[in-house]
């Protein structure tokens, strides 16, 4: 018993060490800086207090000379700015995409019953190439009306030959007046453009509290269920 404990107490101050290294070899990414700008603004919203972040917010607080309610806004354009570089970088011209062809090959192919994508990228690419080979998907989004098509959850619960799901949001989803919604880019539509300033990206950090809200929680349902339904994995 003592050999046993004394195992597992060094293996837990091994997985300290190992964790702090891991962390401290690299400088902060994108990911880093949103993710500790968020939970800033949470805290200080009071969305999601979170007492660890008290003293930090207090040591900004006498450094600067701002109200906590300027630090909120502070920390809120910081996550609106990263988002939009991010997305700014992803929405560009693809150079090549032979790499998606074994998708069209199976979302046209008879033989095959269904055909459902799951992605973790949050660039437009995928649904792009779909389009233009004029294959039908279902992704949890209405019929656009102007530039907007709004999130319908029931969707998802059809039969639809091919579901396309992005697990981690996209450069094009927004919450807008609390309600999700996909922005077009067809030049035909009117309408705003950026309805809010809130864009529906998940991150390395953030990922795992998003993963219970609307509409990732909708998609881990489903997709969850068409994976097991489904015969052949790519």
């Amino acid at each position: 018993m003592y050999r046993r404990a004394n195992s597992a107490r060094s293996g837990s101050i091994g997985r300290r060490r190992y964790f702090k290294v891991r962390l401290s070899s690299r400088d902060p990414n994108y990911e880093d800086w949103f993710y500790a700008a968020s939970q800033l603004n949470e805290h200080l919203s009071e969305e999601y207090e979170n007492p660890a972040i008290e003293p930090f917010v207090e040591k900004m607080g006498s450094c600067t000379g701002e109200p906590r309610d300027q630090l909120k806004e502070a920390m809120s354009l910081a996550c609106d700015y990263i988002a939009g570089v991010v997305a700014r970088e992803l929405d560009f011209p693809a150079t090549r995409l032979d790499h998606l062809e074994c998708l069209v090959n199976a979302a046209k192919d008879p033989a095959i019953e269904g055909c459902d994508i799951f992605t973790l990228n949050h660039d437009s690419l995928i649904e792009k190439v779909l389009e233009n080979e004029e294959i039908s998907f279902v992704d949890g989004f209405a019929v656009p009306y102007k530039n907007k098509a709004w999130w319908n959850p029931e969707l998802l619960n059809g039969a639809a030959r091919s579901y396309f799901l992005k697990l981690h949001g996209s450069i094009n989803w927004f919450n807008y007046e609390e309600r999700l919604a996909k922005i077009s880019s067809d030049p035909t539509q009117t309408g705003p453009v950026y309805p809010s300033r809130e864009r529906v990206l998940l991150g390395t950090f953030n990922k795992i509290r998003d993963y219970i809200k609307s509409p990732t929680w909708s998609f881990s349902q489903h997709s969850g269920g068409r994976l097991l339904e489904s015969s052949i994995y790519m």
